[in-house]
């Protein structure tokens, strides 16, 4: 009882400040207790409600906070989250109010506050399902609708990245600063996971029929933590301020009444950086496509490419200049093999329900062992290394 008492204080706490952010002068603060960890359990989430005594409106919040854990402090990279949203998508909103687009990029949540104050960091944002956005099924294959939707968010996105770094350095070089690279600070926590998950994807291999394909995943799968470190840090010319981590999960869509794809929205930028977009692309790329849309990568790439030019002349910028496609499909076969690290690793994650994920070390280990060992995972990961020596990345 004390312990709801104290989350009641403290999301109450949160929601009036919301309230006051948003000019509300007469509200109703009506909190949800019950506490839910995102697939990453890297922050805890709460949801509540904001009533305007004067016109009835409701506002859903959403309220991630930042758990205290044992074994890590995840405060810097929950600091760029709040980063991304108070500062890199309000001056993307700027600049974009200040041109004729001819699309526009409102691809994230509303963002309302944050404190960074220790032991109280939190992140407040639209609470996206009661206006009818969700996630995709985890276990199963996007398809080419949600991905031509998918690139061509992600073009505009980087578009502005990239026109935000070429007018306005100062502010791109302050932001980009402020960030620190998660995907490097997790490496401790993914690495032994991802070996298990490149033994399990060379065992699905079949040395004779895949003999190729075994014989280079071998090579990679002799040094995983090297070629890593080669493929996860950039070192072009080409960079941006990135999403980060693009899975899934991290994509919200929205549907018509009769089932038609209308919208999506981006959230969690944890692991916002300083990166190439081909480490965005080809980590929700190879985290959720299957056969035959790996088959359409450069019908994608080329999605992509169209909006990110668009988006970047409607910014009075040069494309070709800043990203043409040769050298976004030149990186791609640098630095694609970044995405194929990570669609190993989460195929298990999405393949298994979240309650077993939460399971204590034993069963996971025999759950990880089964999943592994099954027809689901063997084949998603065989097809995405035949993909990747197909394509030269491995």
């Amino acid at each position: 009882m004390a312990e709801s008492v104290e989350v009641k204080e403290v999301l109450d706490s949160i929601l009036g400040n919301v309230a006051r952010t948003l000019n509300i002068k007469s509200f109703e603060l009506l909190p949800d207790l019950s506490m839910n960890f995102g697939d990453g359990f890297v922050a805890s989430f709460y949801t509540g409600m904001i009533r305007d005594e004067l016109t009835g409106r409701m506002t859903h919040v959403a309220i991630k906070r930042n758990p205290s854990f044992a074994f890590a402090d995840f405060s810097a990279i929950f600091k760029n989250e709040a980063d991304i949203y108070a500062k890199l998508v309000k001056y993307f909103d700027e600049m974009q109010r200040q041109r004729k687009m001819t699309v526009v990029f409102d691809n994230t949540p509303r963002y309302f506050c944050s404190s960074l104050e220790a032991k109280n960091e939190y992140i407040a944002m639209e609470y996206l399902k009661p206006a009818g956005y969700v996630m995709v099924d985890k276990e199963k294959y996007v398809d080419e609708e949600h991905w031509k939707m998918v690139f061509q968010v992600y073009g505009r996105f980087h578009a502005l990245s990239f026109a935000l770094k070429e007018q306005k350095p100062k502010i791109y070089q302050s932001i980009k600063d402020g960030l620190t690279d998660g995907l490097v600070s997790l490496l401790f926590i993914l690495m032994e996971p991802m070996k298990e998950s490149f033994a399990a994807t060379l065992a699905a291999l079949d040395p004779a029929f895949d003999e190729e394909a075994h014989n280079k995943f071998k090579k990679i799968a002799d040094d995983i933590s090297g070629n890593y470190e080669r493929v996860s840090q950039y070192r072009g010319t080409y960079s941006c301020i990135t999403h980060g981590d693009c899975w899934s999960n991290n994509l919200l869509f929205k549907y018509s009444k009769n089932g038609k794809l209308e919208d999506v929205k981006l959230i969690d930028f944890q692991l916002s950086r300083e990166s190439s977009p081909v480490h965005d692309l080809s980590y929700i790329f190879y985290s959720s496509a299957g056969k035959e849309d790996l088959d359409k990568l450069d019908k994608y790439l080329t999605i992509y490419h169209r909006s990110f030019s668009q988006m970047s002349r409607d910014l009075h910028c040069n494309p070709e200049s800043q990203f043409p496609l040769s050298a976004l499909k030149e990186e791609w076969k640098e630095y694609g093999l970044f995405g194929v690290y990570m669609g190993l690793y989460l195929w298990k994650v999405k393949l298994l329900p979240k309650s077993q994920l939460l399971a204590d070390s034993e069963t996971q280990a025999k759950l990880s062992k089964e999943l592994h060992e099954g027809e689901a995972y063997r084949t998603r990961v065989r097809n995405l290394i035949l993909h990747a020596a197909n394509e030269g990345l491995i």
